[in-house]
Formats: C-alpha cells, sequence, structure tokens
C-alpha cells in the first residue's frame, strides 16, 4: 500500500512496506501512516519544512539521524512501545533523551534511557565512559545502544537480558570481553560490528545469533 508522501524502504529483494524510507511530502505536520515499523536512518534529515511529526504506535525502530537537523521541529508524539531509537535521532542524546521523557513509559536509569513498558534498554546519555552495567531487569539491549561508546572496555549484562538487537554495540572499538548472560535468547544482525578488539566471550547454549559481527548488517 503507497501513501502519497511516503516512501517505503527498497533492496533488492522488493518493496519493504514496512521500513519509511524518506518522507517527501508537503506538510509541516506529518502524522506517519500505522503501516510502519521502522524509521529508517536519516529519514527526515535536513527537512526545514516539517513543525510537528506525530509517529504511530506501530514503529518499533527509530534509526540514526531520523530528525537530524530539523530547525523548526518543535512537537514530537512519541510512541510507547519502542524497543529501539538511536541517541542521535533528535540530532544528540540530551535531545532525544528529552523528547522520549515526555512520554511516561521512558524514564532515566543509572545513565541510561530505559522503556519501562517492555524493559528495553535504549541508549547511555554519557558515551564516554570505559564500563557500564546494564540495570537488572532489562531484557533488550536496543538497536544501536551504545553507539559511539569507543571507550568502553567491558560491559556487565545481568540475566535478565534475553535480546540484543541490531549494531547494540556497533564501533565500541575497545571493548575487549563480553560475558553473556545463560538466558540470552537472540543476538541481532552486526550487534558486534567493528568491535575490533572483542576476543574474550562464550555464547550461551542455544541462543539464535544473525550475523555476530559484520557478515549481517540488517
Amino acid at each position: 500500500m503507497k501513501i502519497k508522501g511516503f516512501v517505503c524502504y527498497e533492496d533488492e529483494d522488493g518493496i519493504n512496506e514496512s521500513v519509511l524510507y524518506f518522507y517527501n511530502g508537503e506538510s509541516k505536520d506529518v502524522v506517519i501512516p500505522s503501516q510502519f515499523e521502522v524509521i529508517d536512518m536519516g529519514c527526515f534529515q535536513g527537512d526545514s519544512r516539517i513543525e510537528s511529526v506525530e509517529i504511530p504506535e506501530s514503529v518499533k525502530f527509530i534509526k540514526s539521524e531520523a530528525f537530524d537537523h530539523c530547525p523548526n521541529l518543535k512537537s514530537v508524539k512519541i510512541p510507547g512501545n519502542l524497543y529501539g531509537i538511536s541517541p542521535d535521532t533528535f540530532g544528540d542524546s540530551v535531545t532525544t533523551a528529552g523528547i522520549l521523557k515526555s512520554n511516561p513509559n521512558y524514564i532515566e536509569k543509572n545513565g541510561f534511557i530505559i522503556n519501562k513498558s517492555n524493559n528495553s534498554l535504549l541508549f547511555v546519555l554519557d558515551n564516554s565512559k570505559e564500563s557500564y552495567s546494564i540495570p537488572e531487569g532489562v531484557e533488550y539491549i536496543g538497536y544501536s545502544c551504545f553507539l559511539g561508546c569507543e571507550n568502553l572496555r567491558e560491559i556487565s549484562i545481568p540475566e535478565s537480558v534475553h535480546y540484543i538487537e541490531s549494531m547494540g554495540f556497533f564501533g565500541c572499538k575497545n571493548l575487549k570481553k563480553v560475558d553473556f548472560p545463560k538466558g540470552l535468547k537472540y543476538i541481532a544482525g552486526a550487534a558486534f560490528a567493528l568491535c575490533e578488539n572483542l576476543q574474550e566471550f562464550s555464547l550461551p547454549e542455544g541462543v539464535d545469533v544473525v550475523g555476530f559481527g559484520n557478515e549481517v548488517i540488517l
């Protein structure tokens, strides 16, 4: 189903109508249709026309710089069930965190932004640290959660974590060791891409791995 102003993602396998690739509409007040589950990288980037955007509950992932450099964007309605959002979606992590926390489902805890409705860890506010301890109770490490954490050397992952989404630790070039919880069920493609010094890890039995490093990028 095609909707005027909204361009779906296309690849060699055809059109993926669940991914919003680009907006070329004329309205300054954008209401994204509920057919979409993903807002792609740079989708609205640099669009000086838009003043407000309403993101439907169907959207689960918002990728890097989707609304970066939108100087007139004043109002954003965020869905309550995100499983991943890049910290630079709205320009920087502070701005993105502020927009998320306008929705009661999102909280800041121990320097992390967390969706308390589905226990997803979305991103860290300070990406300069060498170590992080993920709070107990978190079940999902979200899309590009630790993006830009180039100083990260060690990470404490609690037993509650079951899923690590695509690009969760992308570019953590100083990360050397990861102790995965026994209950881990799924690691998405490129979750540890460009973690060039990662040498010590042991995958739990039965975990479903879709391209651990650079092999697959979703």
